[in-house]
């Protein structure tokens, strides 16, 4: 059992039984456990399998909730969808399509990928030892998955990572005031792509707690290699020091089409 606070517990099971029916009208994804078990298993009525997870706080249920239920990694509303499932058919034809989920903290959304797109390869690459732990056994039997121990950014090499107090999901690889936890190794996005050059990019999901100012700094020529970027803005988190700059820079004259959906962005390039 997880323990979420009164409060929490409360709002998390009322948002439980609000989505039973919409997962039911939906059918899509049903959530079959309620929020407090620290085991979650959600069935897919697509696939008509189940997807386990073993979670440890709130945090990790509302992840599961905001991803598998509200769908907030789905593009199937946008009007551009048909396109992007078009290409992800195209690459099928001719090898295995490529997924890089940066920040993959302890699986959730390397499971959704790997589900939603099961002829897909979903590289999770997560920095903190203790995620990873449990990211491996969540991913336990899911082949289509591969577990990177590292940090991401514009450069390869080695960066230290920190503890704001934040939960397990909101660690960074910058912020000196904060307790050190670990250091990690650190690759670029070019680096990910010639470690897995045998596949072909389709979709990169970053959700880096405010590093992506430095992921998108430099030597982003990587970044029209994939149909979709999901990224996770922080602006919010770290107000005045202009997070998004460098993401916006970097597709600022591109032919892509900007979209939101929750708290993410997608960047589709129009072919």
């Amino acid at each position: 059992m997880v323990w979420f606070g009164f409060f929490r517990l409360l709002t998390s099971h009322a948002r439980w039984l609000l989505a039973i029916p919409t997962g039911l009208i939906q059918g899509r994804w049903f959530a079959l456990t309620p929020p407090l078990l620290s085991k979650q298993y959600l069935y897919s009525f697509r696939a008509k399998s189940l997807v386990r997870f073993r979670i440890g706080s709130y945090y990790d249920w509302a992840t599961i909730h905001e991803i598998f239920i509200r769908g907030e990694y789905s593009t199937s509303l946008f009007a551009i969808d048909s396109q992007i499932q078009s290409h992800y058919a195209e690459i099928r034809k001719i090898g295995k399509p490529l997924i890089l989920d940066l920040g993959a903290n302890i699986g959730i959304a390397a499971s959704y990928f790997a589900a939603s797109y099961p002829d897909a390869i979903v590289v999770a690459v997560e920095p903190a030892s203790s995620n990873i732990k449990i990211l491996e056994a969540n991913c336990v039997g899911r082949l289509n998955v591969r577990v990177t121990h590292a940090a991401v950014g514009a450069v390869s090499g080695t960066v230290a990572l920190f503890d704001p107090g934040q939960g397990n999901n909101a660690f960074r690889t910058f912020g000196g005031e904060s307790e050190l936890l670990e250091e990690v190794p650190c690759f670029s996005v070019s680096d990910l792509l010639r470690q897995h050059h045998t596949e072909i990019p389709f979709l990169l999901k970053v959700d880096i707690e405010g590093a992506e100012k430095g992921l998108f700094s430099e030597g982003t020529d990587w970044i029209d290699k994939f149909k979709v970027i999901v990224v996770e803005t922080h602006d919010w988190m770290l107000p005045g020091q202009a997070v998004s700059s460098n993401l916006l820079r970097a597709l600022g004259g591109k032919n892509r089409d900007l979209l939101f959906r929750g708290e993410n962005l997608f960047s589709v390039r129009n072919d």
